[in-house]
């Protein structure tokens, strides 16, 4: 059929009444509906009209004739679904449309799923579409599913304005999470709030106990109210009564007996009646309290459970009587914290050293205003990592470090020699001491296993103006390459430091000194470097043709010590490796003058390491990227560095100065590897940038052969 002129402005009366027509056949009408838009649109109006007639008519694309055929009963089903979506995506706003649908029974009984879901999630979703998709929702074919109700209530609860209508409606509705949603509103009126408060859902009358300003009247009726959170919201209402307070106060629930202790408001008298209470959270929260008198502070040192009594002992506020009581504790982690209060007393602290926790003696030990007296009396116990902490406090009196230096442990004499203030007669015994580790930092420097290559820092290469001071006081030659292996080495001169990294939870910062000059490989020991020692070459990406210059990798800290005996040269401490990496700096990424707050940290990361989105999944060249303020380059990423220490989660301790750390005694055995493991710094190029960072730390077991894990060198001249 030929498509006529929708332009014509005339039609004959005969024909607006043929289009109107129940008795027109569908010829007729398909004949009639191209003619204009205005006899279009009547013909969608009528009864009679089939499929062909409706299909016709859709092609035309005209949103009255699109409403007309909505509206229409004579429009078969498939079509006014066909509308609905097309409402949904070629009508944005059209209530009329939508409302033409919603009359319809047949429709309302098939609506999809997907057309609610578009129509609710509209931002502008006009009112009356809420009214009609809140009376309707009993009547959808999936309306037993609960996200549909979600939708409707999300919509309205983030509405800025809301109509009386729409919020009766709503609040009326026989769906739960329609009527909490309106019982959430920060607006919502008097006369919602009072019915809604004898709502059958407990979260509906539990939001309106959470409502502020509530009358006095409606928070003594919800304070009767058999559902727990109910209670506990208004046991929190800003405006509770005394009188409720202390009826809450003996409540059946543990929560709303908290919530009570927990009010800033509380008074002695219901602070007394909680102190004590069944429930620990109660007592915990009365324990925290700033305003605990000291009444109640004893009361409470003797509550059954260590987590009140150690809360107490935490106090700011405590008394030296309490002090006493807590430091007998029946709980070593009451103790604990007592032996760790920076107002511990000498009393205490001797009571203490005779303690028979382990961690309690070793936080004594660790204390900076560690005394002669409780040092002495923690050496009663010659725990050699206790002996070796005290070795290393800052002031050691000239009786226990000549006692220490005669210790039976060759790692607390160690600790004793690194020490700055010896004494002659200490430093002549230590220097003929049994074990060779002890008596070479004693020992003349002996440089004869090195060709010296730059005997002063390049100020080019070490631009720190405090660094090339530090580094020339040494009296030692800067640069420095390996007879045995050809490996160029730089003098990291003697320093203290912040070890760690500030934004990293699982590892506290803490000061750490060093007190002699090492030397460091100024690259990753290289695939060449490693077979002409050991034979062989085990790396993964040793076929390249530039595979020799690249790091070597896939050998495992049990195969380093084998190259290591070979030349004599060891792994750096971890306190060693990161002192070196950070370079005078305190960032999370060397040579950064600040935090770099509001730049792109993985682009400035780029600058000195390769990771897993620069890398293209491979190692790369040592030496290509830019080094750090000692001179020493691939620091971070390229391959990870194994470290001297082991790993353990004991060396995080957050102290006020180590010195020369070189970790624990022994490695924990850390989640899902089944083996004691040793520190792995630096990164690689398969991690992410944020395991590039100065203070980001891993570990693995000491079999462990990764192709991400490769090593640089240290002596100790």
């Amino acid at each position: 059929m030929a498509k006529k002129n929708f332009n014509k402005t005339s039609v004959d009366s005969a024909a607006f009444a043929a289009a109107a027509d129940q008795e027109s056949t569908p010829n007729q009408l398909c004949a009639l509906a191209v003619q204009s838009p205005e006899l279009a649109r009547i013909v969608a109006a009528n009864p009679a009209i089939d499929a062909s007639v409706v299909e016709l008519l859709k092609k035309q694309k005209d949103p009255k004739v699109n409403r007309a055929l909505a509206a229409n009963p004579g429009t078969p089903m498939a079509d006014l679904l066909e509308l609905g979506e097309r409402y949904t995506s070629e009508f944005v706003q059209n209530p009329i449309f939508d409302l033409a649908l919603a009359a319809d029974p047949r429709f309302i009984a098939r609506f999809t799923e997907n057309i609610l879901k578009k129509i609710l999630t509209k931002k502008r979703t006009p009112e009356t579409i809420l009214l009609w998709s809140i009376s309707n929702a009993g009547k959808f074919e999936f309306a037993s599913k609960y996200e549909v109700y979600e939708w409707v209530a999300k919509t309205i609860a983030e509405r800025v304005s809301i109509s009386e209508t729409l919020a009766s409606t709503a609040a009326t509705n026989a769906d739960d999470n329609l009527r909490l949603a309106i019982a959430k509103r920060a607006d919502l009126s008097n006369k919602w709030i009072s019915i809604l408060s004898q709502d059958t859902n407990a979260n509906v009358r539990a939001a309106i106990a959470n409502q502020v300003n509530l009358a006095e009247e409606l928070i003594i009726k919800l304070a009767d109210d058999k559902y727990d959170q109910v209670r506990i919201a208004i046991a929190k209402q800003v405006s509770l009564s005394t009188m409720l307070a202390r009826k809450l106060a003996g409540d059946s629930s543990q929560y709303v007996r908290t919530a009570i202790a927990d009010r800033t408001d509380l008074s002695e008298e219901l602070a007394r009646k909680l102190a004590g209470d069944s429930s620990l959270w109660v007592n915990l929260a009365i324990a925290n309290r700033p305003d605990l008198s000291q009444a109640l502070a004893i009361k409470l040192a003797g509550d059954r459970e260590f987590s009140v009594r150690k809360a107490i002992a935490n106090r700011p506020d405590l008394s030296q009587a309490l002090a006493i009581k807590l430091a007998a504790d029946s709980s070593s982690f009451v103790r604990l914290v007592i032996a760790n209060r920076p107002d511990l007393s000498e009393e205490l602290a001797i009571k203490l050293a005779g303690d028979r926790e382990f961690s309690v003696l070793l936080a004594l030990a660790c204390r900076v205003d560690l005394s002669e007296a409780v040092a002495c009396k923690l050496l009663t116990d010659l725990n050699s990592e206790v002996a070796r902490e005290i070795g290393q406090a800052k002031r050691l009196s000239q009786k226990l470090v000549r006692y220490l230096s005669a210790h039976l442990d060759k790692n607390v004499r160690l600790s004793i020699a690194m020490r700055d203030d010896l004494p002659a007669y200490v430093i002549a015994r230590l220097s003929i001491d049994s074990d060779e580790q002890v008596r070479k930092v004693f020992a003349p420097t002996d440089l004869s296993w090195c060709e010296v290559l730059r005997q002063d820092p390049d100020p080019t290469v070490v631009t720190n103006p405090e660094l090339l001071i530090a580094i020339s006081n040494t009296g030692l030659p800067w640069c420095v390459r390996d007879i045995g292996t050809g490996i160029e080495m730089l003098l990291i001169p003697p320093g203290t430091f912040q070890m760690g990294d500030p934004q990293d939870y699982n590892y506290n910062l803490r000061q750490v000194k060093l007190t002699k000059a090492f030397y460091l490989g100024r690259y990753q020991v290289t695939q060449a470097q490693w077979q002409d020692k050991m034979g062989s070459n085990p790396s993964h990406f040793k076929d390249k043709f530039d595979s020799a210059s690249r790091p070597v990798e896939q050998v495992s800290w049990n195969d380093i010590a084998g190259f290591n005996t070979t030349t004599g040269l060891r792994l750096p401490t971890e306190a060693e490796w990161e002192y070196a990496c950070r370079a005078g700096t305190n960032t999370r990424v060397h040579s950064m003058p600040e935090y770099p707050t509001g730049t792109d940290l993985k682009r400035l990361i780029g600058n000195v390491a390769w990771f897993r989105d620069n890398s293209g999944k491979e190692t790369h060249v040592v030496g290509g990227k830019f080094a750090n303020a000692f001179g020493l380059y691939d620091m971070l990423g390229n391959v990870f560095e194994w470290c001297q220490d082991w790993s353990s989660d004991r060396y995080n301790s957050n102290l006020d100065c180590v010195i020369n750390p070189s970790g624990p005694q022994t490695g924990s055995i850390q989640k899902g590897r089944g083996k004691p493991c040793r520190v792995l710094r630096g990164g690689d190029w398969s991690f992410s940038y944020l395991h590039c960072l100065s203070g980001s730390r891993n570990s693995a077991d000491c079999d462990n052969r990764d192709k991400c894990i490769g090593f640089r060198v240290a002596r100790t001249p």
